[in-house]
């Protein structure tokens, strides 16, 4: 019993603790977003509420410079809007990485280390990991893939079509959680039409609605699909780190534990420091006639 509470990890999102649902090692987390769903701010944000556990981050940046993906970690930790971000950092970076390192160490975070490795086999991925924990003495608790589709399988297959190699991508990624015991998070984009399709329509997307998504997400423990309503810029302050720049739904596509079942969905606002602050539009009671 003790080990497998070692094994679970309750990060600081109410939706999540309300239903009993944490992050769990050697499983599989995936989001389905589509084309520009804001998927990569979210797998940020959910890697700052992990270090903020006091857990260790292998975050795999793919579609941004890795310096992208530490600017919104310290805006997240230390409550900075982009501008703010930028003028605190127009001739050196020394005081923002000053004062996280000491908002970090007051708070015992965990660390997070961000890589550019570009179409890398997941069976490379692997060898990293055990060279990380023997040789650096480093011990990785969750392993972010900014985009599943860019990293490659360890046996390449012949005349494979894109769907069956994305599938086989989320099967090493399963299989790489549970040899590594570590907590492996990722997503999966919809093509163009099936992302116009649900943008028409205001829906959210399911499993089936990409043949590649769906063959990819048997292979996960637990699903979101994203969707993301961004602002006018007119509307937004941007020297206000608590100003909303628009707003994510998240829904429960698949579940494996918890008290969320397939169809539940939160609202979170997504504000200036790059946090997302569950919405109270969405949570009242309504009672029973």
């Amino acid at each position: 019993l003790t080990h497998a509470e070692e094994e679970e990890i309750y990060v600081a999102i109410d939706w999540l603790q309300r239903n009993d649902v944490p992050l769990k090692k050697k499983v599989l987390y995936a989001f389905i977003a589509t084309t520009n769903g804001g998927k990569t701010i979210l797998k940020t944000w959910f890697s700052f509420k992990l270090i903020e556990a006091g857990k260790n981050v292998l975050y795999l940046a793919q579609e941004e410079p890795y310096s992208d993906t530490i600017r919104r970690i310290h805006q997240a930790a230390l409550g900075i809007t982009e501008s703010k971000y930028k003028e605190l950092t127009k001739d050196t970076f020394q005081w923002v990485t000053e004062r996280y390192a000491k908002h970090a160490k007051d708070n015992n975070y965990g660390e997070i280390y961000v890589a550019e490795w570009g179409g890398i086999k997941i069976g490379t991925i692997a060898d990293k990991l055990k060279e990380f924990k023997e040789v650096k003495g480093l011990e990785i608790d969750a392993l972010v893939v900014d985009y599943g589709k860019l990293v490659d399988t360890t046996i390449s297959k012949k005349n494979s079509q894109e769907w069956e190699r994305i599938s086989t991508i989320f099967q090493e990624l399963k299989i790489l959680a549970m040899e590594q015991k570590i907590i492996v998070m990722t997503s999966v984009q919809l093509n163009r039409e099936a992302s116009q399709k649900l943008t028409q329509n205001g829906t959210m997307a399911d499993l089936h609605d990409v043949a590649g998504a769906y063959d990819a997400m048997t292979h996960t423990n637990y699903c979101w699909s994203v969707r993301l309503q961004g602002k006018n810029g007119e509307d937004i302050d941007y020297d206000n780190p608590d100003c909303s720049q628009g707003m994510y739904t998240l829904m429960v596509q698949k579940q494996k534990y918890g008290k969320l079942r397939k169809g539940d969905q939160r609202m979170f606002h997504w504000n200036t420091s790059h946090q997302l602050v569950e919405s109270m539009i969405d949570i009242i009671d309504i009672p029973e006639l």
